[in-house]
């Protein structure tokens, strides 16, 4: 199929929907800080870390409502559909850098070594590394943020807050080259499904068709009769609860086999079924067979005397360490079938004539985004050498992270994963392991505030929403390169003004005052994780890093067997998730999703599957608008516990 020609797309980016956009994203970053870092452990839904963003979801349903009044009251006012979407789209690749794995993570780590020092736990010997530029280290500045009833000092926040903002936005301009650069194959070659897209899709129509479809409203009806029992419940303990978040099953279980299986729990999460039936059945399929494929392979070890035995990380059969491989091959062969294209893509980027390929509808020219690529991986190798980290440490750690964001990606792409972790064997625990007692502490401090980009937890990175923004902008006929110039604006504007609103949270609640704890203590973590490895390294580093090569091995023979045999039921993204923390809430969920679908496309063929399409895109709807709005009322009511939908 010919791509519409740029000049046929519609039109998206204006003032009006600019000036919208910055709007929510500043109104959804404030709301962000207030139910993570105040509300807190008195019940709040994560806004950020779905892969559907809750908060922009939310900022979605109001843009849509006050749309819709002004459209009654004058038409040529309204918002158009592109218009609506480019909000959305600048909600979701910019809000998800405020929360946790972002900056909920970034600046306690950058005070931590200061404040938590003590003779025993030795973070004093990590604090001559720290650069001046890296953060602030006043002790009064430092104890402020931890106390609370404080007025945030701006001055000595400017040059840190500057340098993290020129960091983070390198690293976006990475990400955004990727995207555009991996667009092509991905949406035009592969077409592959990017079930997150389908909802804001379909309830940006302009027909109203969606919304008048009762099967629809049976689903939003079911799901928020679920969370209004659930959130009662907290208050009028004689209304029932309905356990549909994950619950622990192996409490009253015993013997060496179970033992080494755990954790093991069940969830019925309504939006995560709604996104499952959505997927291919053999993506859902393949989830839940190599999670207990996994279990089993640590239960059988355990009976047969393996004394370490166990499915967390560094125990046999190392299932983290085989899901680190499987990632890191899921990226090899992405590029290896995209070999054709980015060869064509490096010919038309510098060729002097037509080269074969036509890059006017991409979302940015293919020059811009290899120079771009290039030049941003420069700034932060230049980055990280001015803080004293070897910049050819620095580049594998990047790589690292890197290819394990593409394999997150495609994962997001081709499942819709609801939570997006890596292995808990990732980039960071990956370099420690294969370089254990070569490196500096100079090193290690460095690489701990590099944490936020090399950990497993990639719920809040940018660039999965900004690969299902260019599927958007394919689907709904748009401008892709103003649907690129709208990304890159929100998160230019998103990455400092969170900064500073986080800032004023903490400072006037406390960091260990009135604030969530959580977040506070993984600045803390992260250095005594640090101290530990210097003291002590690994002595499986070996055994690790052989299940890491095995992991990679057995994801490319499954890549090879799919695409031998057609009829082949196992994905090699099930293999790839069955060793992440998400599996432990998806598994149930996805077997639910298979089962349905399964039995749906038996009895009534592909009419009956696309019919009951809208029924579990009301269970995503309907979940997420209970959730998000009673999130809403406890940023307002004290005194209100709600049931969180998504954690």
């Amino acid at each position: 199929m010919n791509e519409p020609a740029t000049t046929d797309r519609y039109r998206s980016l204006t003032w009006r929907s600019l000036l919208v956009g910055l709007a929510m994203v500043a109104l959804i970053c404030r709301w962000i800080h207030e139910a993570e870092l105040v509300v807190g452990q008195r019940g709040h839904s994560a806004l950020a870390n779905t892969s559907i963003p809750l908060g922009a979801f939310g900022g979605l349903m109001l843009v849509m409502l006050v749309n819709g009044l002004v459209r009654r009251v004058w038409r040529p006012a309204a918002l158009t559909r592109g218009e609506v979407l480019t909000v959305y789209i600048m909600m979701t690749t910019s809000t998800v850098i405020a929360s946790s794995g972002g900056i909920h993570f970034l600046v306690p780590v950058m005070l931590a070594p200061f404040y938590f020092a003590t003779p025993e736990n030795h973070l004093d010997l990590v604090q001559p590394y720290v650069p001046k530029w890296f953060a602030p280290q006043d002790p009064r500045v430092i104890a402020d943020f931890y106390r609370g009833n404080a007025a945030v000092p701006y001055h000595a926040w400017i040059m840190p807050a500057l340098s993290w903002t020129v960091f983070l936005l390198a690293f976006v301009g990475i990400t955004i080259s990727l995207s555009a650069l991996l667009r092509r194959q991905w949406v035009d070659r592969e077409r592959l499904t990017f079930p997150t897209v389908v909802l804001p899709l379909a309830m940006t129509r302009e027909d109203g068709q969606f919304w008048r479809n009762p099967t629809l409203w049976a689903g939003i009806g079911l799901a928020l009769f679920v969370g209004l029992v659930n959130n009662l419940n907290l208050s009028l303990p004689s209304v029932p609860r309905l356990h549909v978040r994950l619950q622990s099953v192996d409490a009253s279980l015993s013997g060496r086999f179970v033992s080494a299986m755990r954790p093991i729990g069940v969830s019925f999460y309504p939006f995560v079924i709604g996104i499952g039936y959505l997927l291919s059945l053999d993506v859902t399929l393949s989830c839940w067979v190599f999670y207990w494929l996994g279990k089993l392979q640590a239960g059988f070890a355990a009976q047969a005397g393996i004394v370490d035995a166990g499915t967390g990380l560094g125990r046999f059969p190392y299932l983290p360490e085989q899901s680190a491989g499987a990632f890191l091959a899921l990226t090899a062969f992405s590029l290896w079938f995209a070999r054709g294209t980015i060869r064509e893509m490096l010919r038309t980027a510098w060729s002097r004539r037509h080269g074969p390929l036509d890059d006017s509808a991409e979302p940015m020219t293919y020059r811009a985004a290899f120079v771009g690529f290039l030049l941003c991986f420069l700034v932060m190798l230049i980055f990280c050498a001015q803080a004293g980290l070897a910049m050819p440490l620095a580049a594998l750690i990047f790589a690292l992270a890197l290819a394990f964001l593409i394999a997150a990606t495609r994962i997001r792409a081709e499942t819709g994963n609801a939570w997006l972790y890596g292995p808990a064997f990732d980039p960071h625990k990956i370099v420690l392991t294969a370089f254990q007692g070569k490196l500096s502490l100079r090193d290690l401090t460095i690489m701990a505030f590099l944490r936020s980009l090399s950990n497993s937890d990639m719920r809040c990175q940018s660039m999965p929403h900004q690969l299902d923004a260019f599927k958007m902008a394919d689907a709904a006929n748009l401008r892709p390169r103003q649907v690129s110039a709208a990304i890159i604006i929100a998160i230019a504007f998103a990455i400092p003004v969170a900064l500073f609103m986080a800032l004023e949270v903490w400072y006037s609640q406390g960091a260990l005052g009135r604030c969530e704890p959580w977040r506070t203590t993984m600045g803390r973590v992260i250095y005594e994780e640090v101290i530990a490895h210097f003291v002590n390294p690994s002595r499986r580093a070996h055994a690790q890093l052989s299940a890491t090569g095995y992991g990679f091995a057995l994801t490319l023979l499954l890549t090879w067997v799919r695409n031998t045999w057609v009829t082949w039921p196992l994905h090699p993204i099930g293999f790839a998730m069955a060793g992440t923390y998400t599996m432990d809430a998806l598994w149930l969920p996805f077997l639910l999703a298979w089962l349905i679908k399964s039995a749906t496309l038996r009895m009534g063929g592909m009419k009956a599957y696309r019919r009951a399409i809208p029924f579990f895109l009301g269970l995503i709807i309907g979940d997420f608008f209970c959730g998000a709005s009673a999130t809403l009322l406890a940023c307002f009511n004290k005194s209100l516990t709600i049931y969180p939908i998504n954690w």
